[in-house]
């Protein structure tokens, strides 16, 4: 066989897997009680707090974070910016299943400076404050004190 041949085959077991949805539940498994995860050389420091009094986020040095509780399994991306101070952490709205979505709720945390690397080991001593989207407040969650650990 030649060389393009395989090469040619192999992109269509791959493209027939991912078509297939084969590769779309690959996660890579992380510790969220605030340790290192992963395998091989890849590292993700997580950590994770109480949301709503009974929702549990956890948000990861990838970019990454997840929301499991009350029935809900969510994962989904976020975005971060350094303020005077801290950080502003915006989720974005993830899908949960079942037609639920989680929104796409900011993370505020303040009174620390950026001396250690990664977003997550500066979280975890500063000052946060969950506020949820317009459209989570309408189904009335408010802005609530939150603790990484």
């Amino acid at each position: 066989m030649s060389k393009q041949a395989w090469i040619a085959g192999l992109g269509m077991v791959v493209l027939a897997a991912t078509a297939s949805g084969a590769f779309a539940q690959a996660r890579s498994p992380v510790d969220s009680s605030g340790g290192f995860g992963g395998g091989g050389n890849h590292f993700v420091r997580c950590s994770d707090t109480k949301v709503h009094k009974f929702y549990r986020l956890t948000v990861c040095d990838d970019g990454r974070y997840t929301v499991r509780g009350g029935g809900l399994s969510c994962g989904g991306t976020y975005g971060w910016q350094n303020t005077y101070g801290g950080v502003r952490i915006n989720l974005r709205r993830a899908p949960c299943g079942s037609g639920t979505d989680w929104s796409g709720d900011m993370i505020r945390c303040d009174g620390f400076a950026w001396n250690r690397p990664g977003l997550v080991n500066n979280i975890s001593s500063a000052s946060c404050t969950y506020f949820p989207t317009r459209e989570a407040n309408a189904e009335g969650y408010g802005p609530e004190p939150v603790y990484f650990r």
